[in-house]
């Protein structure tokens, strides 16, 4: 499944009591300026919002990474 470009996929895993869980899990956030390994949904639809936050919050993203890379820098320099 994609949604703007984005890949995720629909899984179904058994509990430990026997049980089915199922969800959605997207793995394509890994990179600058995210860097999640993995995040989850319980619904297509939660999915799609989370993907839409991430996607239009990543001047946002960007902004945080490279001041937090600044930051540790300038600590470093003490």
């Amino acid at each position: 499944m994609k949604r703007r470009g984005i890949s995720y996929e629909y899984t179904e895993r058994e509990t430990w009591d026997g049980g089915t869980a199922t969800g959605y899990t997207c793995r394509e956030f890994n990179k600058y300026p995210y860097y999640l390994k993995s995040f989850g949904a319980q619904t297509q639809e939660e999915m799609e919002k989370q993907i839409d936050f991430y996607i239009d919050n990543r001047d946002k993203y960007a902004e945080k990474y490279d001041l937090e890379i600044k930051a540790t820098e300038e600590y470093l320099k003490k």
